[in-house]
């Protein structure tokens, strides 16, 4: 994950300049990573980043969507401002969604705040989540703002199974509340997508 040698931080280099090449979302993550690597190595910072956007959000949401609409060089982004109604199943603040990010989050709060158990690469892993989700909680009235979601959703499964495999959090019970909260997510999924 980290490229501790020049031999590996080469070919780091090398996909992300194809990734973003690919897709210039993925500049957002990279971006997220190279700060949680050299500059917020607290999970504090990244945290309360991530409670300010919330409060952001409420507040501003919808300046912050047309802030980040007129950024683009061209129309791509126009989208996140222009009514769309009908055409997605639910617009504005999404608490739904805003309650399924916040998993490994609380987790992460509980493990690094609470407990003071340090792991570098936990930390890297948890706070490239953190500060990639508070960008999409800031512009998550935009239409389809899942598509800034997934942004930070594809590392979802990795925060929240890593501390639960890689760090003793619960001495002997570490499986079984491991299995607890695993199970809790995939309960909290399956409502979402059958209740919600």
């Amino acid at each position: 994950m980290i490229a501790k040698s020049r031999k590996n931080l080469i070919p780091a280099l090398i996909l992300a300049f194809i990734a973003s090449n690919i897709h210039k979302t993925t500049l957002l993550p990279l971006a997220c990573l190279l700060l949680s690597v050299y500059i917020i190595k607290s999970f504090k910072w990244a945290y309360t980043f991530w409670i300010l956007s919330i409060l952001i959000s409420l507040v501003a949401g919808n300046a912050i969507n047309v802030f980040f609409a007129s950024l683009g060089f061209d129309d791509r982004l126009s989208y996140l401002t222009v009514q769309q109604a009908g055409k997605f199943s639910s617009i504005g603040f999404r608490w739904d969604f805003l309650l399924y990010s916040m998993m490994p989050i609380v987790l992460g709060y509980y493990i690094v705040i609470k407990r003071r158990i340090y792991d570098r690469a936990y930390i890297i892993l948890l706070n490239t989540y953190t500060l990639a989700n508070a960008f999409w909680v800031m512009v998550i009235r935009a239409n389809y703002s899942n598509r800034f979601a997934y942004l930070s959703w594809f590392m979802y499964a990795l925060v929240l199974a890593y501390p639960l495999l890689r760090i003793n959090i619960w001495g002997d019970r570490q499986g079984l509340v491991a299995s607890r909260i695993m199970l809790a997510q995939i309960a909290f999924t399956w409502v979402m997508v059958t209740v919600l």
